[in-house]
């Protein structure tokens, strides 16, 4: 069973930096077609996540200027994590327990290593499904090769 760390491993992380504009941001976000993104300290610790419905919440739907607004003002800072030794199920189970779509990554030192995705580990849990059909499958149908009559 894949793990946190093990899904991440070739992913790219991108990251908001506090101070950033909510503008700046979210032009990030729909760059690289991200959902969300966490947003780190000046010194690289991370501080929050800024997600598409902080976007919608407590931006556009408070009648903000997006040009204005500082990322620290509006992103989530009562953040889930993921561990990297966390399996995929754990952390799918954390994400439904807390109704969001997004975890970041650490590593046993608590430093930011990567961003999950509801999608990412929908993806996982279709393949591994996927194989367990096709192993189920083939021992259901087995046939023997036939003997060969001399």
């Amino acid at each position: 069973m894949k793990t946190a760390g093990e899904i991440i491993k070739n992913k790219s992380l991108y990251f908001a930096k506090s101070g950033d504009t909510v503008f700046e941001v979210a032009k990030l976000m729909a760059e690289k077609n991200i959902g969300a993104v966490p947003v780190l300290s000046n010194d690289g610790k991370l501080i929050g996540i800024f997600s598409e419905r902080d976007l919608l919440k407590r931006v556009v739907a408070k009648g903000l200027n997006p040009m204005n607004v500082k990322v620290d003002d509006v992103m989530t800072i009562e953040i889930m994590l993921a561990f990297e030794d966390e399996s995929y199920e754990e952390c799918l189970a954390k994400m439904k327990k807390a109704g969001i779509r997004h975890l970041p990554v650490v590593d046993k030192s608590n430093n930011l290593i990567g961003m999950l995705s509801l999608r990412d580990l929908m993806d996982i849990s279709l393949d591994e499904k996927t194989e367990k059909i096709e192993m189920l499958h083939a021992y259901i149908y087995y046939r023997p090769p036939l003997e060969e009559k001399e």
